[in-house]
């Protein structure tokens, strides 16, 4: 018994694959964003 055919579901799972990739590498910027870039601090 099939809930969804493998036709339908294909192209959900690329889209949520390629959504998944995005939240990844958003993440992965948003760390390496964060890092000091100066071993001098400017305390404000």
């Amino acid at each position: 018994m099939e809930i969804v055919s493998s036709g339908l579901l294909s192209p959900l799972m690329s889209e949520t694959n390629e959504i998944v990739a995005i939240v990844v590498s958003t993440i992965k910027t948003a760390k390496a964003n964060n890092k000091p870039k100066s071993a001098i601090r400017n305390p404000k």
